[in-house]
């Protein structure tokens, strides 16, 4: 049995990222090309996503723990 991910899924867990991303940026006094960059290698990351980009799990992950290393 295939698992259906609907895009309102999709686009509820992108604007979550995005979210914590522009939280981040905020506190970090961080530019987005910077934030891309050391997060996972990409400093068009931001505004991609900005633009409706859908990242992968495991690079939502990589984001995500990034995140946390900055906040310790």
């Amino acid at each position: 049995k295939s698992k259906s991910i609907s895009f309102d899924m999709v686009d509820k867990a992108m604007r979550g990222v995005l979210a914590k991303i522009e939280s981040h940026l905020r506190e970090a006094s961080m530019s987005a090309t910077q934030f891309g960059y050391l997060s996972i290698g990409d400093p068009a990351l931001v505004r991609d996503l900005r633009s409706g980009r859908v990242l992968r799990p495991r690079t939502i992950d990589r984001v995500e723990r990034f995140i946390e290393r900055g906040r310790s």
